[in-house]
């Protein structure tokens, strides 16, 4: 673990409450969630929706950077053997600072783009299946 320079924090516990929350909002769309250990151990052409927050607090202020992306195992069609996982599908990427006393503002930024994918998912479903 790298040290941390003075006036540097870590979330802690509102960092578990927003992971919580992404998690529950996948949830709920029948989206299940899996860690990244898991995800290479998992059935080839399974999607995979990777969000990753990242914050730093400084003086009482957090700058974050949030993206979620979609990954699929993808293989050549000349080459059926050949296989990697391809970027399919991706939400601009949030970034901005807030004060800490405000950071549950990220976690509703993460949430309203979770949210998004989960709508994105069902239309692209209902679509492909009439």
């Amino acid at each position: 673990m790298a040290p941390r320079r003075r006036g540097i924090t870590v979330a802690g516990p509102a960092w578990a409450k927003a992971a919580r929350s992404k998690e529950s909002t996948l949830r709920a769309g029948d989206i299940g969630i899996v860690t990244q250990t898991a995800l290479f151990a998992s059935v080839p052409g399974t999607p995979v929706l990777h969000v990753d927050v990242m914050t730093v607090g400084l003086d009482g202020r957090y700058a974050y950077s949030a993206r979620l992306e979609l990954w699929q195992a993808v293989r050549l069609v000349r080459r059926p053997a050949v296989t990697a996982l391809a970027l399919t599908w991706s939400a601009p990427q949030i970034v901005g600072t807030v004060a800490a006393e405000n950071l549950t503002e990220l976690r509703g930024a993460v949430r309203a783009a979770v949210t998004g994918f989960v709508e994105e998912c069902r239309t692209a479903t209902a679509g492909a299946a009439g």
